[in-house]
């Protein structure tokens, strides 16, 4: 795997939340599974399975919180750019917006170079360039996109 390894960014406040939807959801499934048995278990597992991930998502949220206060400033090689649609349905109409990401190679603090693929705003995303180079905060095997360092190169742009 040549020591690329993607990182999940993770939210500590959408974690604390998914923790919380799945206890109630939890709860309410183990009061069906005696009037309604295997489908009961059933949305129990899913609940757990649920926990699990929202678990997931605080620990890797501390991780980038982490990050962002200790990392050190560094530079990254824009590997490649995408958009993912995102529709939804609200009251008979088809509502949909864009999701953007870009992956980029970094080297982290022990020399080992590595992937990242981070969602960033439609304005990022226009304005950073395929092969180019962007600002990042490393620390440890980590990194994650400079947004402050970012546009202060911008706003000297101007």
């Amino acid at each position: 795997m040549n020591g690329n390894q993607p990182f999940q960014r993770g939210s500590v406040p959408g974690g604390i939340f998914g923790v919380v939807f799945s206890v109630v959801f939890i709860v309410l499934a183990i009061g069906m599974t005696g009037a309604f048995g295997l489908f009961g278990l059933l949305f129990a597992a899913f609940g757990v399975f649920f926990l699990v991930f929202s678990i997931n998502q605080i620990r890797n949220g501390r991780k980038s919180d982490e990050v962002a206060r200790k990392g050190k400033e560094a530079t990254a090689l824009v590997k490649g750019k995408r958009r993912q649609y995102h529709s939804s349905h609200h009251s008979g109409r088809i509502l949909g917006h864009y999701t953007y990401y870009v992956l980029y190679e970094y080297t982290d603090e022990s020399g080992v170079l590595r992937e990242c693929e981070e969602a960033l705003s439609a304005r990022e995303y226009d304005e950073v360039i395929e092969g180019g180079v962007i600002p990042v905060l490393v620390y440890r095997e980590r990194a994650i996109f400079d947004k402050d360092k970012y546009y202060r190169r911008e706003e000297k742009k101007r």
